[in-house]
């Protein structure tokens, strides 16, 4: 049930579903079994309500917290032993046991109260920034970066998984809220179906601190003399701290990216960092 998807493994051929049917949604199940109860109802049958089946279930909530600390100590035991299900690599059960301690701790937090509530929120924290660090590390070898085709400023375009994710560019408008290094998110569906107007995928910017700019001393110089100073200068402070923008930017977008995966939002989702804008 915690790995009901199974992979090929290094063998090939095809993965396979190991969950028995019903098993992968249980409130499912049990929701069709009442409706399947209650339209197979006969006139002779004991009125038993609208929830025969799920009525007749017991629901221990007192052991919910301890059924999920199990499955926490059978997983880690397994990870432990190098025992994992066939089709279950150590990655991916790394992740689910750092979930589950995260579900288990915060049940325990809820019903205990004092220290034991105490010390189950630090452990649940404790998990949570282990699995953002996990998801850190899978994105960053997933996360890729391209130079623009017309840049403006030495841009550059993130992609995860072959998608567009976010652009980095430097601006010089004339103020210091449009002036250095931003980074741009990509509502990357609108990007699909229109790459050539940014005006329907670019996002809103935020800025980035990179060494080496100085934001002010570009807007004085272009007060003082003028944008084609100003963009002049503004090229040359571009392409002598390209790299550590990148840097920069590349850290940033990892940190964002991980800490929404931890949270259960999936970047190219609605809500997510190049997921759609548009209701």
């Amino acid at each position: 049930m915690l790995f009901p998807d199974r992979d090929a493994g290094d063998e090939g051929g095809l993965g396979w579903w190991a969950c028995p049917d019903g098993l992968d949604d249980p409130e499912r199940t049990v929701r069709l079994l009442d409706e399947w109860a209650v339209r197979h109802r006969e006139p002779t049958d004991h009125e038993s309500g609208e929830h025969p089946v799920s009525e007749g279930l017991g629901h221990r909530p007192d052991l919910v917290a301890i059924d999920a600390i199990g499955v926490v100590s059978a997983l880690a035991k397994r990870l432990l032993d190098g025992n994992l299900p066939a089709g279950v690599s150590e990655h991916r059960a790394r992740r689910t046991l750092l979930e589950r301690k995260i579900e288990a701790f915060d049940l325990i937090a809820q019903r205990e109260s004092g220290k034991a509530a105490r010390d189950a929120r630090a452990q649940s924290s404790q998990a949570f920034d282990e699995l953002v660090a996990w998801y850190r590390d899978d994105v960053d070898r997933r996360l890729a970066v391209d130079g623009l085709e017309d840049p403006a400023m030495e841009g550059c375009r993130f992609a995860l998984d072959g998608r567009p994710l976010a652009d980095l560019q430097f601006a010089a408008e004339g103020s210091a809220d449009d002036t250095g290094w931003f980074l741009w998110s990509i509502d990357a569906a609108a990007f699909d179906a229109a790459p050539d107007d940014p005006l329907q995928w670019l996002g809103n910017p935020w800025p980035l601190e990179v060494a080496g700019v100085d934001v002010d001393a570009l807007v004085e110089l272009g007060r003082r003399q003028g944008r084609e100073a100003l963009h002049a200068e503004a090229r040359r402070i571009a392409q002598r701290t390209r790299s550590q923008a990148l840097t920069t930017a590349r850290t940033q977008l990892l940190s964002d990216l991980a800490g929404d995966l931890a949270k259960g939002v999936r970047p190219f989702e609605p809500g997510g960092l190049a997921g759609s804008r548009r209701s």
